[in-house]
């Protein structure tokens, strides 16, 4: 069963979140960086995410699609299994 990335929300992590160590989520692009102190804080800065926060990170993919806007590229759209 696949778990929630922190960003987009759809279901793209292979395992536990805490277990993902540098997983990249291909819907949004996000780094799961589970050497933060909280990484569900939404305004802890991410290392593995060029400081971003989880929060801008969230409006990005709103706006974009993208946990940057940088990373449109990169992205697919999320399937069916992963709503």
């Amino acid at each position: 069963m696949k778990e929630k990335c922190l960003c987009c929300e759809y279901k793209t992590l292979p395992k536990k979140v805490s277990e993902c160590v540098g997983f990249i989520c291909p819907v949004c692009f996000w780094e799961n960086d589970v050497f933060m102190n909280n990484m569900y804080d939404l305004k802890e800065k991410s290392d593995c995410n060029r400081s971003m926060t989880l929060e801008q990170a969230r409006k990005n993919y709103k706006k974009y699609g993208a946990c940057d806007e940088e990373f449109i590229n990169n992205v697919r759209k999320p399937n069916k299994d992963e709503m």
